[in-house]
Order: structure tokens, then C-alpha cells, then sequence
């Protein structure tokens, strides 16, 4: 069985609001940390963000309308344009 590690995201959006979210992911295998990433960017190049939730609703979030996401922790491995080892100063 694989193991899950529980990562959570803050999604921003454009009007001020934010909404955190819970979700498991499998860091532990090669296979586990490139799904992650492949649904990371598959989201981000699509038009909606959808979320399929433990109450089984399906949440549909327009890109358009999300300022920025947080996930957190990042996933152990990010794409090549990632610029590693940021450090924020000064938080808008």
C-alpha cells in the first residue's frame, strides 16, 4: 500500500476571498511525486480547477478567477523552470 502524505493548498482568488483545502498525495514513489505534479500543471493550463471533495460534491473553479494557489508542503519534486529555495521578505 502506497503511503500518503496529507498536503493542503490556499487558493486566493481575485476578490479577496481565500478557501483552504486538505488532500493526500503520494510523495514516496517517482510515479507518485510526477502525478503530482502532472495534475499541479494540467490544472493550471486548464480553464477550471475541479475538485472532487469527501462529502462526493465536484467544486468547479474558474482560473480565471484565482489570484494564486499555495500548496503546502511542495510537493519533493517540482519542474525544471521552479526556482528552488525562495525565500519571501517582505509577504504582500
Amino acid at each position: 500500500m502506497k503511503q500518503k502524505t496529507l498536503g493542503g493548498a490556499i487558493i486566493h482568488y481575485l476578490n479577496g476571498d481565500k478557501e483552504e483545502i486538505m488532500f493526500l498525495r503520494d510523495d514516496e514513489t517517482p510515479e507518485g511525486q510526477n502525478e503530482a505534479i502532472e495534475r499541479i500543471q494540467n490544472a493550471m493550463n486548464s480553464n477550471m480547477l475541479v475538485l472532487k471533495t469527501t462529502a462526493n460534491r465536484l467544486l468547479i473553479i474558474p482560473i480565471h478567477s484565482i489570484m494564486k494557489i499555495e500548496i503546502n508542503p511542495a510537493p519533493p519534486k517540482v519542474p525544471e523552470y521552479v526556482l528552488d529555495y525562495v525565500r519571501i521578505v517582505a509577504p504582500k
